[in-house]
């Protein structure tokens, strides 16, 4: 059993409370986040006032919550000394270089409701008028991406089964939302080494993932590049893959990897 100490309760209570800025909803009421993490008025007020005091929660004009300046900061700085966002970025960089095309590097994520998501944690914008945007800090369902695909065909069993036990929603007429028919597709994915989405998240966008791996062999997050339907068709889509897979390899040697 984890040991107690004196003032644990308390900063536990103030860090469930703080997740709850970085989900869906970005505004909370006072009334609002005391129902949802089941404390007293009094203890989620005197709370939300030491957060304030801070600078990690502002009070707007409407009398709601919101992340304070100083959350904004340490967000930065946390992103900055991110080694896989450091090594990453550059590559992605010279990735969107040679195909115009935009790229994003995404992390696995357990949402508040237990739900599994992508969170976008690099995006870098192709060089064309029209194209996507997601913006840092995206949760994105794992089902209908690339990069979601991706992680799920080559976790380990165990926990690929942990994630598709749950209930997946159609976002278009061509979401996959059933089980079997997925894991056909992830079957495909892992022999071919990368992903595909076509119209699955968004009626029109194509994307194409794979994972990067840590020096241990385990894939800890994906990368994508995807585009419109009217500039990329499925032939292009495959060719991007291939790009994709180089850029992998080359992040993950970085990180330490020597797997093939």
């Amino acid at each position: 059993m984890t040991q107690s100490y004196p003032g644990t309760q308390s900063v536990v209570r103030a860090i469930r409370l703080l997740k709850l800025f970085g989900g869906e909803r970005s505004e909370w009421t006072l009334n609002e986040l005391v129902e949802s993490v089941n404390l007293n008025k009094t203890t989620v007020f005197r709370m939300l006032t030491a957060l304030e005091s801070e600078g990690l929660i502002e009070r707007t004009e409407s009398n709601t919550y919101r992340f304070g300046p100083e959350m904004v900061a340490l967000g930065g700085q946390a992103m900055r000394h991110n080694t896989l966002h450091q090594v990453a970025s550059p590559l992605l960089e010279a990735l969107v270089e040679r195909t115009g095309e935009r790229t994003t590097l995404e992390q696995l994520i357990i949402n508040p409701d237990q739900s599994y998501a992508m969170l976008v944690l690099v995006e870098i914008q192709g060089k064309h008028l029209i194209s996507i945007n997601q913006f840092i800090g995206s949760r994105l369902p794992m089902h209908a991406t690339s990069t979601g695909k991706a992680l799920l065909a080559f976790l380990p069993d165990e926990e690929r089964e942990l994630v598709l036990q749950q209930k997946f929603d159609p976002l278009t007429s061509k979401t996959l939302v059933d089980t079997a028919s997925l894991r056909r597709q992830l079957e495909t994915f892992r022999q071919q080494g990368y992903a595909t989405a076509i119209s699955e998240l968004e009626t029109g966008l194509m994307a194409a993932g794979t994972p990067i791996w840590d020096h241990s062999g385990k894939p800890i997050a994906a990368i994508s590049i995807e585009g419109p339907e009217s500039r990329i068709d499925v032939e292009r889509l495959n060719q991007l893959g291939g790009e994709l897979i180089e850029t992998a390899k080359e992040i993950s040697f970085r990180l330490g990897y020597r797997g093939a």
